[in-house]
């Protein structure tokens, strides 16, 4: 036997195996623009670069196995991007495919093309997204805190200082208990007590303490605005001993409100979500807090958690590409884990994942509605 046959790799596509049926061919090449001229005998042809190699390829798979075969190669194909091709006699090659299947008895072939990848040579533009949303919530907080200013007053007897006191102990007892995480100590709360009889000093101990509940938490208050609901009453209806304390209590519980759905606003851009969806539903119910929050917000405050909400969209739009999709699949057959995990997913490193989200408690009989993570639709 020639030494150079004993030199050609054995066929396969992102690590699927397959043989050939035919030689493979290859299309190459240069690109032209040619140029005919009214008047002139003699044409001319402008060389553009070298033209996008092409690979025509027929291929077949075998065995009583043939049908898994060919699904795990149908499956590579249809894969987002790029992938590596082993050409028995060009050696690894980063392409991108298309193929027909067609299946006959005990047998699968197919008729492959697949063209060179190549690179994006050409710088693309980005947004730091993420920098949009800190400053967006930077101004959202001064808004915030520059509205509670004109409000708040805690000058007058001792017992508005208590109720001022009293008011902010609640709620912060009462977000606490909804955001903390259990068998997770809570957060050191700032004294407060010093910075009552200033405004600006408390408003922003307030958004410091909001920040260190958080912290603690791994996700957001749902809905925000049943914690902070305030007495809805006219306060000149009220004696003028009970104006100041109500006046008071609805701008903290005004401002808390604001700096929780801007604290969210905030974390949300540093958060590692598990797919698409899930992205798309917590970045949705963060919007639409921030949007609930801004309809009873002064003409300042409605314009900064307006902007705010915008950078928080956008930034899911530019990183909802980057992240794993979620499929859903009905399963009529039993089915070992180990073959949906490389039919559906990313083969066997997403079988345990494919597990554990399912609660499946017998990997090797599936059958039925399956959700599987997809990490290689990333770009």
């Amino acid at each position: 036997m020639s030494e150079w046959l004993n030199k050609l790799r054995p066929a396969s596509f992102r690590g699927v195996p397959f043989f050939l049926l035919e030689d493979p061919d290859v299309s190459v090449g240069r690109r032209h623009a040619n140029h005919e001229y009214a008047g002139r005998d003699t044409p001319y042809s402008e060389d553009l670069g070298r033209k996008q190699r092409s690979y025509t390829i027929s291929g077949g798979l075998d065995g009583d196995d043939f049908i898994e075969k060919a699904n795990r190669l149908i499956d590579a194909c249809e894969q987002r991007g790029p992938g590596i091709l082993v050409h028995p006699f060009l050696g690894e090659l980063l392409v991108t495919v298309e193929a027909r299947f067609t299946f006959q008895g005990r047998f699968a072939s197919f008729q492959m093309t697949a063209t060179e990848a190549g690179e994006n040579a050409n710088p693309s533009r980005s947004t730091d997204t993420r920098n949009i949303v800190n400053n967006k919530a930077i101004a959202a907080r001064s808004a915030s805190i520059s509205a509670f200013v004109k409000k708040y007053d805690a000058s007058g007897p001792a017992f508005i200082r208590e109720q001022i006191s009293q008011t902010i102990s609640d709620t912060l007892s009462q977000i606490q208990s909804v955001a903390v995480v259990p068998n997770v100590a809570a957060p050191s709360i700032i004294d407060i007590s010093k910075a009552i009889d200033s405004a600006r000093e408390l408003a922003n101990a307030l958004f410091d303490n909001l920040a260190l509940v958080f912290n603690s938490s791994n996700q957001s208050i749902s809905d925000p605005a049943a914690i902070f609901v305030a007495d809805k009453s006219n306060a000149s209806e009220l004696t003028s001993a009970r104006q100041k304390p109500a006046t008071n209590k609805r701008a903290i519980l005004r401002l808390m409100y604001e700096a929780t759905v801007i604290d969210a606003a905030k974390k949300i851009t540093d958060f590692n979500f598990a797919t698409q969806a899930d992205a798309v539903k917590r970045v949705g119910d963060i919007a639409n807090n921030i949007e609930q929050a801004s309809f009873d917000a002064d003409d300042n405050i409605y314009r900064a958690l307006t902007d705010l909400r915008i950078a928080v969209q956008q930034d899911m739009q530019e990183r909802l590409p980057s992240l794993p999709t979620l499929k859903k699949f009905n399963v009529v057959q039993a089915t070992p884990s180990l073959v949906i995990a490389y039919r559906y997913g990313d083969g066997i490193n997403s079988e345990p994942v494919f597990v554990v989200r399912n609660n499946i408690s017998h990997p090797g009989f599936i059958r039925g509605d399956i959700e599987v993570i997809n990490e290689s639709t990333n770009v």
